[in-house]
């Protein structure tokens, strides 16, 4: 009779990972409200403007939508600073679009047009190479449509309330798909405002079909770390928002 009650335990405990919502976490068989944690977490979110990390060597920064800054927001790379012969608008600081378009002009000397939201980005078609003055033509994959992910996309996000009013984007820095959890890391501004380490600012679950399509799911890939970390995700959040990626061609 007491193996029989320690063995129902023990599957009760190894299946309260799948019973707890998304606001909850599963820790020794008990499902816990993120509440708590997630409040601690968000106290540690820096001021605007304060580094949080650098993805592939490209700085992001808090962004915390800090609208006393607005005389300051307008960002122009000047010639010194890059060595084109002109000078190169990055974007709003610190948004999200402001990392992506920064990230480009840091890594491949080009960057994509103007855009009034971020969700606009999947449908561009070329980028300014500021090296020659030339355009580069722009692919774009969608989500759980295609094998073919690198680092370097662009991930885009489509507008959803309450979390995507305006889209979202972030750059693809590393693909690992032959783990055991499949995962992709990320780098971005203006989502957290606090990245999950220096390097990266989430690592995200990937999805791989028989055929080995990629599907980019927003929520964090957390294996091997501690269950509460799950709850830096809000409940929704990862509902099909992600319609694909852009690529900037050789």
């Amino acid at each position: 009779m007491i193996f029989l009650l320690l063995t129902l335990t023990a599957a009760l405990r190894l299946d309260c990972k799948d019973q707890c919502d998304g606001d909850h976490y599963c820790y020794l068989g008990q499902c816990y409200s993120c509440f708590y944690f997630r409040k601690q977490w968000e106290s540690q979110i820096p001021d605007f403007g304060v580094l949080v990390g650098k993805g592939n060597g490209v700085p992001a920064y808090s962004c915390q939508n800090d609208m006393q800054h607005i005389d300051e927001l307008q960002h122009f790379l000047q010639p010194n600073e890059t060595g084109f012969n002109q000078t190169v608008y990055v974007g709003m600081r610190y948004q999200c679009v402001h990392f992506a378009r920064n990230y480009w002009i840091q890594k491949y000397g080009s960057a994509f047009p103007d855009v009034d939201t971020a969700d606009q980005i999947f449908n561009l078609t070329y980028a300014t190479d500021y090296k020659n003055g030339k355009y580069r033509n722009l692919t774009k994959f969608y989500n759980g449509r295609t094998t073919n992910i690198r680092s370097g996309d662009l991930l885009i996000w489509n507008k959803r309330e309450p979390y995507f009013p305006y889209g979202h984007v972030a750059v693809v820095l590393d693909v690992q798909l032959g783990a055991e959890e499949p995962f992709i890391t990320i780098g971005e501004q203006n989502y957290d405002d606090i990245w999950d380490s220096n390097q990266y600012a989430r690592k995200l679950k990937v999805s791989l079909s028989n055929f080995g399509l990629v599907y980019i799911i927003n929520e964090r890939e957390i294996t091997g770390l501690q269950p509460q970390e799950k709850c830096k995700d809000y409940d929704g959040s990862a509902d099909d928002v992600i319609v694909g990626w852009v690529r900037l061609n050789d």
